[in-house]
């Protein structure tokens, strides 16, 4: 099962990502957006591959408290889901 997007849902999602104190922010978006791996994402940002995982896993903590409210964007259902379980945007 696919899940699509509206705007509105789009605009929640990039306001709860745009929340994050910045270096989490950062983990967050070269790791899940960007696909990079652990290794290099600490390496691209100078730090140890243990600080990455830590701030990584506030970030994802932080956005589903904010996202509790649609748990639906936040549910992996396929396999070729994005790793916050959005596969396509409807604009």
């Amino acid at each position: 099962m696919k899940i699509s997007i509206t705007r509105t849902k789009l605009a929640r999602i990039r306001q709860a990502v745009g929340g994050l104190p910045a270096d989490e922010r950062e983990v967050l978006m070269l790791v899940c957006s960007e696909g990079l791996s652990y290794r290099n994402a600490a390496e691209e940002l100078g730090i140890s591959q243990d600080e990455l995982k830590c701030r990584l896993l506030r970030a994802r903590q932080a956005l589903m408290k904010t996202m509790s409210a649609f748990p639906h964007l936040l549910m992996k259902q396929d396999n070729d889901l994005h790793p916050m379980g959005v596969s396509r945007i409807r604009r």
